[in-house]
Protein backbone atom coordinates (compact mmCIF):
# COMPACT_ATOMS: atom_id res chain seq x y z
CA UNK A 1 0.00 0.00 0.00
CA UNK A 2 1.35 3.41 -0.96
CA UNK A 3 0.09 6.63 0.58
CA UNK A 4 0.74 9.88 -1.19
CA UNK A 5 -0.11 13.45 -0.31
CA UNK A 6 -0.27 14.37 -3.97
CA UNK A 7 -3.63 14.46 -5.70
CA UNK A 8 -2.30 13.32 -9.03
CA UNK A 9 0.20 10.99 -10.57
CA UNK A 10 2.43 12.53 -13.18
CA UNK A 11 5.75 12.15 -14.82
CA UNK A 12 7.36 10.75 -17.86
CA UNK A 13 8.80 7.30 -18.25
CA UNK A 14 12.41 7.56 -19.33
CA UNK A 15 14.48 4.57 -20.34
CA UNK A 16 18.13 5.02 -19.47
CA UNK A 17 20.92 2.83 -20.75
CA UNK A 18 24.13 2.78 -18.77
CA UNK A 19 27.16 0.53 -18.63
CA UNK A 20 28.41 -1.36 -15.63
CA UNK A 21 30.55 1.01 -13.56
CA UNK A 22 28.82 4.20 -14.76
CA UNK A 23 27.21 6.72 -12.43
CA UNK A 24 23.61 7.62 -13.23
CA UNK A 25 21.23 10.27 -11.92
CA UNK A 26 17.51 9.52 -11.98
CA UNK A 27 15.56 12.76 -12.06
CA UNK A 28 12.50 13.21 -9.86
CA UNK A 29 9.36 15.18 -10.55
CA UNK A 30 8.04 14.61 -7.01
CA UNK A 31 7.99 18.02 -5.35
CA UNK A 32 9.43 17.94 -1.84
CA UNK A 33 7.26 19.36 0.92
CA UNK A 34 8.49 20.35 4.37
CA UNK A 35 8.19 17.48 6.82
CA UNK A 36 8.07 14.74 4.19
CA UNK A 37 11.05 12.57 3.36
CA UNK A 38 11.81 11.52 -0.20
CA UNK A 39 11.22 7.88 -1.09
CA UNK A 40 12.14 6.09 -4.29
CA UNK A 41 10.53 2.79 -5.27
CA UNK A 42 12.06 0.12 -7.47
CA UNK A 43 10.31 -2.67 -9.33
CA UNK A 44 12.67 -5.48 -10.21
CA UNK A 45 12.44 -9.17 -10.99
CA UNK A 46 14.91 -10.29 -8.29
CA UNK A 47 13.01 -11.43 -5.20
CA UNK A 48 15.90 -10.26 -2.99
CA UNK A 49 15.93 -6.70 -4.27
CA UNK A 50 14.79 -3.88 -2.03
CA UNK A 51 11.70 -2.18 -3.39
CA UNK A 52 11.89 0.99 -1.26
CA UNK A 53 14.80 3.43 -0.95
CA UNK A 54 14.14 6.05 1.72
CA UNK A 55 16.15 8.91 3.18
CA UNK A 56 16.59 6.82 6.33
CA UNK A 57 18.11 3.99 4.26
CA UNK A 58 20.55 6.46 2.69
CA UNK A 59 21.54 7.93 6.09
CA UNK A 60 22.07 4.44 7.58
CA UNK A 61 24.20 3.53 4.54
CA UNK A 62 21.93 0.62 3.65
CA UNK A 63 22.61 1.63 0.04
CA UNK A 64 26.21 2.91 0.06
CA UNK A 65 26.28 3.61 -3.69
CA UNK A 66 22.98 5.52 -3.62
CA UNK A 67 22.45 9.13 -2.59
CA UNK A 68 19.80 11.81 -2.89
CA UNK A 69 20.70 14.99 -4.74
CA UNK A 70 18.72 18.14 -4.01
CA UNK A 71 17.48 19.73 -7.24
CA UNK A 72 16.48 23.35 -6.49
CA UNK A 73 15.11 23.82 -10.02
CA UNK A 74 12.09 21.63 -9.28
CA UNK A 75 12.24 21.23 -5.46
CA UNK A 76 12.85 17.50 -5.72
CA UNK A 77 15.39 14.89 -4.63
CA UNK A 78 17.01 13.11 -7.57
CA UNK A 79 18.55 9.68 -7.05
CA UNK A 80 22.26 9.20 -7.81
CA UNK A 81 23.49 5.63 -8.24
CA UNK A 82 27.27 5.32 -8.34
CA UNK A 83 29.16 2.46 -9.98
CA UNK A 84 26.07 0.82 -11.49
CA UNK A 85 25.89 -2.98 -11.40
CA UNK A 86 23.40 -5.46 -12.84
CA UNK A 87 21.75 -5.65 -9.41
CA UNK A 88 20.58 -2.03 -9.89
CA UNK A 89 18.41 -2.99 -12.87
CA UNK A 90 14.76 -2.08 -12.38
CA UNK A 91 11.99 0.44 -12.84
CA UNK A 92 12.47 3.36 -10.43
CA UNK A 93 9.88 5.95 -9.43
CA UNK A 94 9.44 8.41 -6.57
Amino acid sequence: VVFSSQKRISGAEVEMRVRRGDDVTLYSDCVWKNGLNPVWFRNCSDQHCSSVISATDIIRSDFPRYSFLWNPCNNAHDLLIKNVTESDLGLYYC
